[in-house]
């Protein structure tokens, strides 16, 4: 075997594994919210959960005791998604985030992947 042969050999097998980070795994690429799991180059997290909260519509449904047999409910669940989606779009724009995970879904090292659950809250009110 080339010493060619054998870089090349190293190149494939990092770009299969589907690292695009050093330290970044993806633990459920079907919790990714934005970007491509296979090619990114700066990663965070966010927990939906602690936003939805601050949602208005979502606190409606909450407080109402909406459930997905009431059409108010899925009305009101498609405005929180909507609201959900342009913050944390917003967010990672702002910050540079190209992937973008659910808490959980995405891990690694502190300094590798930022939790943006407080940005996204922020982003909420403009």
């Amino acid at each position: 075997m080339t010493m060619k042969w054998w870089a090349g050999f190293c190149i494939a097998l990092f770009c299969w594994t589907g690292v695009a980070t050093a330290g970044v795994e993806i633990v459920d690429a079907k919790k990714i919210y934005i970007g491509d799991a296979n090619a990114f180059s700066n990663a965070a997290v966010v927990s939906s959960k602690k936003v939805f909260a601050e949602i208005p519509e979502y606190q409606t449904i909450l407080a109402e005791g909406l459930d997905k047999n009431d059409a108010r409910y899925w009305v009101l669940l498609k405005r929180a998604n909507e609201t959900f989606r342009r913050a944390l779009k917003k967010v990672a724009d702002e910050q540079g985030y190209d992937l973008v995970g659910e808490k959980g879904a995405i891990v690694g090292g502190d300094d590798e992947v930022g939790t943006i659950t407080r940005l996204v809250i922020e982003a909420l009110e403009s």
